[in-house]
């Protein structure tokens, strides 16, 4: 997600009135936790995923867009030099997921 999007994200809210909560799987940080991860993730999964399917590119698109999404400090200071103020983020799942939320300034 690029500065432009989350610019035109913050159009969708009124000054002072809204919100923004995006909710993104992500890599893990931790060391042996990533390599898991990304040995099912990026190997494994779109293997499974395109055999049962049919459709191998639907299952290798979704880990290559996760591996190209910014970390999540990165993405908090995008956020921030959007617009957004009180950017936190709350990791879930050991780091697979995260929710990121911003406040439209007034």
């Amino acid at each position: 997600m690029t500065v432009l999007t989350i610019c035109c994200h913050s159009t969708w809210t009124s000054p002072g009135e809204g919100r923004l909560v995006i909710l993104e799987l992500s890599r893990p940080e931790s060391g042996i936790l990533r390599r898991l991860y990304d040995l099912y993730f990026l190997n494994i999964l779109p293997k499974i995923g395109g055999r049962l399917s049919g459709d191998k590119a639907a299952y290798a698109y979704l880990p290559a867009s996760v591996k190209s999404f910014p970390g999540r400090k990165e993405f908090c200071k995008i956020m921030r030099d959007a617009g957004f103020e009180g950017v936190a983020h709350k990791s879930f799942s050991f780091g697979i997921c995260r929710m990121y939320t911003g406040d439209r300034p007034f």
